[in-house]
This record gives C-alpha cells, sequence and structure tokens, in this order.
C-alpha cells in the first residue's frame, strides 16, 4: 500500500469534520454578526446583519468614541430541541465600532429593515471636511 505524508492529515481532517459537524453536535458559543461601516459627508452608517433578533432584544451605547451593539439572538425553546444538524448560529452577541472622529453621540438613530440593523452616526461639526478658500 502506497502511503503519503498527508494521508495522515486527511484522516485528521476527517474525524475534526465528523466530530464538530456530526449529528447533535452544535455550539451554542457567542458569534460576531457581520458589520458593513461607511461614511457620507454628514454621517457614518453601520449596517449590522442580524435576521431574527427582534429589536428589543438590541441594546446599543455610545462612550469614548465606542459604538457598542449588543443582543441575543435565539429562543427559548433553543435548549429543548434535539437538532440533527444545527448551522444557524444563536447567543449573546457584542460588536464594538472605534471611530477616531468626534460624532454626535446623542443624535445616534437606528432603525431595523429586513433583518438588517442601520445605525446612523452623524459626525460632529468640527469632524467634516472644510475647503479652505486661498487667497
Amino acid at each position: 500500500m502506497y502511503r503519503t505524508i498527508f494521508d495522515d492529515l486527511y484522516r485528521l481532517n476527517r474525524e475534526m469534520n465528523r466530530l464538530f459537524t456530526g449529528p447533535g453536535k452544535y455550539s451554542n458559543k457567542a458569534y460576531w454578526p457581520e458589520v458593513n461601516l461607511y461614511e457620507n459627508q454628514s454621517e457614518y452608517v453601520a449596517v449590522v446583519s442580524i435576521p431574527g433578533v427582534e429589536k428589543d432584544k438590541i441594546a446599543i451605547s455610545y462612550k469614548d468614541n465606542s459604538l457598542k451593539i449588543s443582543g441575543e439572538k435565539g429562543s427559548e425553546n433553543e435548549a429543548k430541541t434535539n437538532y440533527h444538524l444545527k448551522e444557524r448560529k444563536t447567543g449573546k452577541f457584542e460588536r464594538n465600532i472605534m471611530f477616531q472622529e468626534k460624532v454626535e453621540g446623542g443624535k445616534i438613530g437606528a432603525e431595523m429593515k429586513n433583518g438588517f440593523l442601520l445605525v446612523k452616526i452623524p459626525k460632529s461639526p468640527e469632524a467634516k471636511p472644510v475647503t479652505i478658500a486661498i487667497k
């Protein structure tokens, strides 16, 4: 029988896949929802992908140039369910977004739309770009 140096690695990979994806094997660890952050002249916009999360399960706060978005995804029936396959992530989550420039924390707004949380963070007047004319 011909063996290569990779045979043991392939076997290890198969065993790890079987161990972590077998029936009833799932993790309920915290996860990080995906975030897109972009800016225009007047504000930053964070788009957070959290389908299936009710807005009353989400908390948003701003302190010391850091925006914190936290919450919990899942249901009370999660622990009682006997899964054969579980790929959807559940549990608590938290994302922190740091800003280099000053923003107007008191004017931050948020809305849920089609499974996305849109958070609008207005730039402070001193953070907005200013064009200076040369005399």
